[in-house]
């Protein structure tokens, strides 16, 4: 029923725990709490499906998330065994997850209101775009008001399905349950069962180029914005979050780099593979090239296949008669020139180009090239290469658009020719800037909290590094303040999550708004937060940290429902003044003056021991 695999290593006997793997992560300051959890040696029960590249079973279950939590669990000797989706689905998980049997933690999940009542969740750690998906061929999808009385499949009991349930009635769902749940999903669009698939970019680019589905394409943006995951845990198990979120924080950006690069490549490959043409006769489109291997293929076939010899000459005349049936039924366009002239053209080329074909016929091939790309295409005829290249191609009417070229020198009619295959690339062109866009969108996801908007747990402690190497380097002082809104717990208790999460929000734009342009604030997890005063004395930070404390003392928050509430905040602040300080030291003092502002009666700032 399981997959089993343990690692144990020696604890160390401190509360300083460091990262053994890379001297430039940062060191690990357990609590006493979670010291003594991992004394206990749990084996942590792993539920593990099969939601490529981030979980995949295969002889051995791999992935990004996989590495993420091996390496964490590695760290600690933490023993733990895997439950695969086979034998567990995703939906029995969440029950098994509420009843605290056979399942401790899955390694991906999308934190919700509903979910936060029976499961913990560790910090946000993969941020995907959710984008929809269609055919190549379907009409076109703008956005998700365009499914409106279309089918789009769902995995059963994903965020997805409930989205969409809820929110557009209108879209008709087709539901896959059991494992390989996302890969069904696509496999439906593929082969024309339902009109979309809406899911996150990384896992439909990683399937779509394993699966070959090359008739699927990224149609659009959705509007539920970013499928950001987070590990979800046993809600008794609150140690373990904590570990795993302290050990999240000191992976560096090379170490991630790492374990992206080994499992997720975007290529760009269009067209059918020889195969293909073989089995369809060129109805989907491929380069010249190609239409020459089939031609010579079936030359050759016929000398094995005809028992009565025939003349060169007839098995010549023969492929040309080939060739022009399958030039003619192409999608791509296709032209003859010799000496740079064009001799024949292809119903599509012409079409392409809004010309009839007799209007095309006899002019330079080079005519119908944006000007500034003509002197690129005489160069290419005159030495001959034979592609692909991409150049801007002119319709009749004077448009402009994007075209691939493969071209090829063959024989035809008995003179030697330069055979042409056209591509229009509008459509690639534009999806590989919308993909571009949603990347850039995801790395800037990466580096962002989801709810307030502020840097996450992983910027805030990069630009620490780097501002205390800046201030190593030229002799400047920074100061660092961690901050904890105090009884946030009966917030969300007496209110509810929601409210808690505008709290949150509104704390964190009033920080946002009165601290100073070149100070660095941040979300380290929950409620707690934490502000970078670069240049900034001991003194001079704890008078600014004391103005932000009153000014959050005396300004209550309002909730969507009229209710008002009244927080206030507990700081400890650090400096880098004297010798001998590096970055743990730094967080240690302001950590450990944040502790004592809590003990002391909470709302103060405390700056000294």
């Amino acid at each position: 029923m399981v997959l089993g695999l343990a690692i144990s290593n020696d604890y160390l006997p401190a509360q300083v725990w460091a990262d053994q793997k890379n001297t430039q992560s940062l060191s690990i300051q357990l609590s006493e709490a979670e010291i003594s959890w991992l004394a206990q040696d749990h084996e942590v029960q792993v539920r593990v499906g099969s939601w490529p590249p981030f979980m995949m079973i295969d002889g051995e279950v791999k992935g990004i998330a996989i590495d993420y939590l091996e390496s964490i669990f590695k760290r600690h000797g933490i023993r733990y065994r895997y439950v695969l989706g086979s034998e567990v689905s995703w939906k029995e998980a969440l029950e098994a997850l509420k009843k605290q049997q056979l399942v401790d933690m899955v390694p991906t999940a999308m934190i919700t209101a509903e979910r936060q009542e029976y499961m913990l969740f560790s910090d946000e750690y993969l941020f995907l775009p959710w984008v929809i998906f269609t055919r190549t061929d379907s009409p076109f999808i703008g956005g998700i008001n365009d499914l409106k009385g279309k089918t789009v499949s769902v995995p059963e009991g994903y965020v997805m399905q409930g989205l969409l349930m809820e929110q557009y009635p209108a879209i008709k769902l087709k539901v896959i349950d059991g494992d390989n749940a996302v890969s069904r999903c696509l496999q439906a669009l593929a082969v024309g069962e339902v009109d979309a698939y809406i899911g996150n970019l990384a896992v439909g680019s990683y399937l779509i180029q394993n699966k070959g589905y090359a008739n699927i394409k990224v149609a659009s943006p959705s509007p539920f914005g970013s499928h950001d995951n987070a590990m979800g845990i046993r809600n008794d198990w609150p140690e373990l979050v904590g570990i795993i979120n302290k050990t999240l924080a000191t992976f560096t950006t090379e170490e991630k780099a790492a374990i992206w690069n080994r499992w997720l490549s975007v290529r760009y490959e269009h067209g059918l593979k020889k195969t293909d043409l073989l089995k369809w006769g060129l109805m989907a489109g491929t380069s010249v090239g190609m239409i020459l291997l089939v031609v010579l293929l079936w030359n050759k076939k016929l000398v094995g296949e005809i028992s009565v010899r025939k003349e060169v000459e007839n098995r010549l005349r023969e492929s040309e008669e080939k060739f022009k049936r399958l030039s003619q039924a192409a999608f791509e366009g296709i032209l003859i020139a010799k000496d740079g002239f064009i001799l024949e053209v292809n119903e599509s080329l012409s079409r392409m180009f809004g010309y009839l074909p007799d209007e095309m016929v006899g002019k330079r091939s080079a005519d119908f090239v944006a000007p500034e790309n003509r002197e690129k295409v005489v160069a290419n005829i005159r030495n001959g290469s034979d592609g692909p290249y991409e150049i801007d191609c002119e319709k009749k009417d004077g448009t402009v658009f994007p075209a691939e070229i493969h071209a090829r020198t063959f024989e035809y009619q008995g003179q030697q020719v330069r055979v042409a295959a056209v591509r229009d690339i509008s459509s690639r062109k534009q999806a590989e800037q919308e993909q571009q866009r949603l990347l850039a969108e995801m790395a800037k996801l990466a580096t962002t909290d989801s709810l307030t908007g502020i840097r996450n747990r992983k910027a805030f402690f990069q630009r620490l590094e780097e501002e205390i190497d800046r201030c190593k380097r030229y002799g400047h002082h920074l100061s660092l303040a961690m901050l904890d809104l105090d009884r946030f717990k009966a917030v969300n208790d007496r209110y509810g999550h929601p409210a808690g999460d505008v709290v949150l929000q509104t704390f964190s734009a009033r920080i946002s708004a009165s601290i100073r342009s070149n100070d660095i604030f941040g979300r380290i997890g929950g409620e707690e937060f934490a502000i970078l005063l670069p240049e900034t004395s001991l003194k001079s930070a704890a008078t600014l940290i004391e103005k932000l404390r009153q000014m959050i003392e005396v300004s209550d928050i309002s909730l969507p429902d009229g209710q008002k509430v009244d927080i206030t905040v507990s700081s400890g602040v650090s400096t880098s003044e004297g010798a001998g300080f590096d970055i743990d030291q730094i967080i240690k003092v302001a950590d450990q003056r944040l502790y004592q502002a809590k003990n002391s009666g909470r709302n103060r700032v405390v700056a000294s021991d």
